[in-house]
């Protein structure tokens, strides 16, 4: 179909061509309008039989582009604008929130407190019955024979290293050593 209708539109574009081609010098004066009208209205309909499927279907297809992107920008509006009423309420209950979360430290401070301070009680008192305990038994007497076996071997290395030493410094470290010695049997 398109084929005939090609013919005849190319057969009458060419008619017209070929009278309007003379300068219209011997043609009736409203002829060249004629042809020019028939030339225009062949190219009107040419252009509306084979353009105006692509044609609509494009702006269809933009129609439908803008459709959606409007519907997705007024979909993110609406979310904007209701993230922006939740964070001024937010915002609106900050103080309220603030004392809420300084309340909560405060008791969580004082519970924090409480047990550490009844730990460090049980700590003292375990530490007083356990020393009271080792200080008057006859373990008391073992503890001084081992701090003295250790005052002993203290003071025989400091002699073994001042006999290494000059007279001057030697006599500073056994006045030293003797004073040691005198403080801690008394």
């Amino acid at each position: 179909m398109r084929t005939p209708v090609l013919t005849f539109l190319f057969l009458v574009v060419a008619a017209t061509s070929l009278f309007g081609a003379g300068g219209g010098g011997h043609l009736p004066p409203g002829t060249l309008f004629i042809a020019s009208l028939v030339n225009f209205v062949l190219f009107l309909f040419v252009l509306v039989r084979f353009g105006k499927t692509p044609v609509s279907s494009f702006f269809a297809a933009r129609e439908s582009e803008i459709r959606s992107a409007f519907e997705a920008y007024r979909a993110e509006y609406e979310h904007t604008e209701a993230e922006i009423v939740r964070l001024r309420k937010a915002i609106a209950d900050l103080p309220a929130e603030k004392e809420r979360t300084l309340a909560d430290y405060r008791r969580r401070a004082e519970e924090i407190y409480i047990a550490r301070m009844n730990d460090a009680r049980a700590q003292a008192a375990y530490i007083r019955e356990t020393s009271e305990a080792f200080l008057s038994s006859a373990a008391r007497e073992r503890y001084l024979a081992v701090i003295s076996m250790f005052a002993d071997r203290l003071i025989h290395d400091l002699a073994e290293r001042a006999r290494s030493l000059d007279a001057a410094h030697h006599a500073a470290l056994v006045r030293d050593c003797n004073d040691l010695w005198n403080k801690e049997n008394k």
